[in-house]
């Protein structure tokens, strides 16, 4: 194993303890969001260009690893039910858009939020939805919001669509 394998492996290590605090603490991914990304992790990044979405946003290109750790990193103990909405919706693609509208909006990102009508109830409503990271943190705040329901959501965790 050469020295960057073994720096990425301990690096890897330290994130997966502190995301078991931050699950520990109840406060999931509230400090170590700001904090901690895991993009250093990933050797992808020469795939993560940035590209164009259908839309009228522009998104950057990333790969599910990511994603993933991400959701991780936010949801803290409801992870698991997490990655099973955003598999459903989007299987992780964070440049995902549904061209069907639905009350005048599109489903976008991640965790296929309507964007305009539910986009614009989080505090992200000046980002885009095609960023990966605004999408999984207004995901968990509506989640949150929503008393840790999944109401909000076509695909619902244990159901399978």
């Amino acid at each position: 194993m050469d020295q960057t394998a073994s720096i990425k492996s301990i690096f890897g290590f330290l994130i997966g303890i502190l995301l078991i605090i931050a699950g520990l603490s109840g406060r999931p991914g509230s400090m170590l969001a700001a904090v901690i990304t895991t993009e250093s992790l990933d050797d992808t990044s020469a795939e993560n260009d940035s590209s164009s979405s259908s839309t009228d946003f522009s998104a950057i290109s990333v790969g599910s690893n990511e994603v993933v750790n991400y959701i991780q990193l936010i949801f803290g103990p409801y992870a698991g039910q997490a990655l099973q909405v955003a598999k459903c919706e989007s299987n992780y693609d964070a440049k995902a858009y549904n061209s069907q509208a639905v009350l005048n909006s599109h489903a976008s990102g991640v965790f296929q939020i309507l964007y305009h009508a539910t986009w614009s109830t989080t505090s992200f409503k000046n980002r885009s939805p095609m960023d990966y990271k605004a999408n999984i943190e207004a995901a968990y705040e509506i989640f949150r919001r929503d008393g840790f329901s999944w109401r909000q959501w076509q695909c619902k965790p244990g159901v399978a669509m």
